[in-house]
């Protein structure tokens, strides 16, 4: 597919070797295709060729193929078998429970097993070549907060189909002292994951004005002149260099960099600086901001924030009480003074240990 008409510029046909019917393909990293059959073997495309995933003679036939990223997984017909690797090499692995489902990431695979006491756990492992490290237990504390739920839909559903009249009643009334309490407890506290609650006002506008008030902290923490910059588009977009969600209160359309590497994020977006610009040229950024104190020296992303000063992406920076934002050019000239854009950085942002 041709990436800005998405329009479809060639097919090509390929002989596959003699073999099952095509079961299921996925993308094997780059350009390559891995593909399962109905007779448990895996083949792949190379160029415009296609080829068997050689495997040692011994393994069992395959009966599930899975991908992210180029990390390929494949479940073995037999208890206990599995295969990870790549599609130039798969590996086999092996353990005393039986697999029963996956996924896998670039550098990890979880996989649904049942033990041999009959219960379902998780085991993981890491990297293409390493063998299962851990198992994991789902943890009590969750399977104890899931019973509360399963003991209260039971009690309704009982209270529904009581013969007697006068019993479910006589039940509901002894239900009120409890509807009470909790009523109570949630009125006069919050379960938002904030500290305290809002300051009661008797002269007001008959609503809370979070806005303000997020405003009010965000020109506590030193950022007034770049609040008036994010505000004046409410469809700026920005990327946050910094604590959340606290800095994630701008009035534009804030994005964390945490978000973006860690969990529920895509790490492989920030393996390098130069991965980092294309999705931000991909988002269409305007904006990149470093909250004070949240850069360190030495970690990946003050070196990526120092990169793109030095390669031009990052210009017009305002700097305010240690934090700075900065215009990103997604199509930069080449810089006059790359070495004194960064002293000019370094000069005006706190970093962590100056915070």
């Amino acid at each position: 597919l041709e990436k800005e008409e998405r329009e479809m510029l060639s097919v090509a046909a390929a002989d596959v070797p003699a073999g099952g019917k095509v079961l299921t393909a996925v993308c094997g990293g780059g350009d390559t295709m891995c593909a399962l059959r109905s007779d448990g073997t895996l083949i792949r495309t190379r160029g415009l060729s296609v080829e068997e995933i050689s495997v040692s003679e011994e393994s069992a036939p395959v009966s599930g193929l899975y991908a992210s990223d180029g990390y390929l997984w494949a479940r073995g017909a037999q208890k206990g078998d599995f295969l990870t690797g790549t599609a130039s090499r798969l590996r086999e692995r092996e353990m005393s429970e039986t697999v029963l489902s996956g996924a896998a990431t670039a550098s990890q695979l979880v996989i649904r097993v049942c033990t041999e006491e009959g219960r379902v756990a998780l085991a993981r492992s890491e990297g293409e070549d390493v063998s299962l490290i851990e198992r994991l237990e789902v943890p009590f504390s969750i399977r104890f907060q899931l019973r509360w739920p399963a003991m209260a839909m039971t009690a309704v559903i009982i209270l529904g189909k009581l013969q007697s009249r006068f019993l479910a009643r006589l039940i509901m009334k002894m239900l009120v002292p409890f509807a009470v309490f909790n009523v109570t407890v949630t009125a006069v506290s919050n379960w938002a994951g904030a500290l305290g609650l809002s300051p009661v006002r008797l002269v007001h506008a008959g609503y809370y004005d979070h806005r303000a008030e997020e405003k009010e902290r965000l020109i506590h923490y030193g950022n007034q002149e770049i609040w008036e910059i994010l505000a004046e588009d409410p469809k700026t977009r920005v990327l946050i260099f910094g604590e959340q969600p606290e800095l994630l209160s701008f009035p534009c359309n804030a994005q964390s960099y945490t978000d973006i590497e860690g969990s529920g994020g895509n790490y492989m977006i920030t393996a390098s600086t130069e991965a980092l610009v294309e999705y931000l040229i991909f988002a269409d950024m305007d904006y990149v901001y470093l909250g004070s104190g949240y850069l360190r020296p030495g970690t990946e992303a003050w070196d990526h924030v120092i990169s793109m000063l030095r390669d031009g992406y990052l210009t017009e920076l305002t700097y305010e009480n240690g934090n700075a934002l900065a215009v990103f050019c997604p199509e930069p000239p080449a810089p006059e003074d790359p070495d004194g854009a960064v002293e000019e950085f370094s000069a005006n942002y706190w970093p962590g240990e100056q915070r």
